[in-house]
């Protein structure tokens, strides 16, 4: 390894060790201001500018966005940057695999203790993959009310066609047999990381929180045209708000969600790291995504 491949390892290292901590204070613009300072001085210019960021620098940019506040309006680049970070958790699980089938025919064998951190991070893929569902698909849900409430028409469809692609065209109806619809959901998939690699089951759970967040958004209109008589319809009281009739997902059990995807993500990708010692051995994934 290089002076300048080993610096860079040891000035990722020290951020991950300062960002590991439990006590790290997000609301301190001093370390806020360091770290910001730290990556960008001794790790971001020394990355090539086609290969995704250390995956330590995407963990700090998730947080700043869900600490000490979860920051709403950013949710389309929690989720691009949550996106890459499975992509490599991913990999690490795949790389698991192959060392646990290889390490049964071949030596040098994989000392025990360290074949059981594989195994785990191979037996927990399951879970980790539905924890990031389900922030992902909360994270739609959330930001599509905002967007409907708060912003433009124009943003409100952009937003429904980039999360759910193929799902919707300019109308509420089923639009997935149109052939212009289906090439640009095929865009759309490929140019956003949360869409990368679902399972049919995947696909399908997308496609019922899109079906909810049109149901929202049709039935949010009627109260706006007639809140007294809509709320006579689902038997409120005429003076409930909106935003108790439509209430958003609690946003700080989101922000513990990602800290607790982002913690598995990172150990287990630290796990190969640290046994296999290949550096950045999961970015050749990103350069197969902007290939494919």
């Amino acid at each position: 390894m290089s002076a300048a491949d080993q610096s860079l390892k040891d000035n990722i290292s020290l951020l991950s060790r300062s960002l590991t901590v439990k006590t790290v204070d997000y609301r301190d613009e001093t370390l806020r201001k360091d770290v910001f300072d730290h990556i960008s001085t001794t790790i971001l210019p020394h990355v090539p500018a086609q290969d995704c960021p250390p995956l330590p620098v995407l963990a700090y940019a998730i947080r700043t966005i869900t600490k000490p506040d979860f920051l709403p309006n950013e949710i389309p680049e929690l989720l691009t940057l949550l996106g890459h970070v499975n992509i490599a958790r991913k990999m690490a699980v795949q790389s698991a695999t192959s060392a646990l089938k290889w390490n049964k025919h071949f030596s040098p064998k994989i000392p025990p203790i360290e074949e059981r951190r594989l195994g785990r991070v191979t037996q927990c893929a399951d879970d980790e993959q539905q924890l990031y569902r389900h922030i992902v698909n909360t994270c739609y849900e959330v930001d599509i009310k905002r967007t409907f409430l708060h912003g433009s028409s124009e943003m409100f469809w952009l937003k429904m066609q980039t999360y759910f692609p193929g799902q919707f065209s300019d109308q509420f109806s089923d639009q997935s047999d149109d052939p212009n619809v289906l090439a640009a959901a095929a865009a759309t998939t490929k140019t956003h990381t949360y869409h990368h690699d679902l399972l049919e089951e995947e696909l399908y759970d997308r496609r019922v929180v899109g079906l909810c967040c049109a149901k929202f958004a049709c039935d949010a209109a009627r109260y706006m045209e007639d809140p007294a008589g809509y709320c006579a319809e689902v038997g409120q009281s005429a003076r409930t708000s909106i935003d108790v009739l439509f209430p958003v997902p609690d946003m700080t059990e989101l922000a513990h969600s990602v800290d607790e995807y982002l913690d598995r993500a990172l150990k287990a990708v630290a796990l190969l790291e640290r046994l296999f010692g290949a550096k950045d051995w999961w970015t050749s994934a990103f350069h197969s995504l902007s290939d494919a």
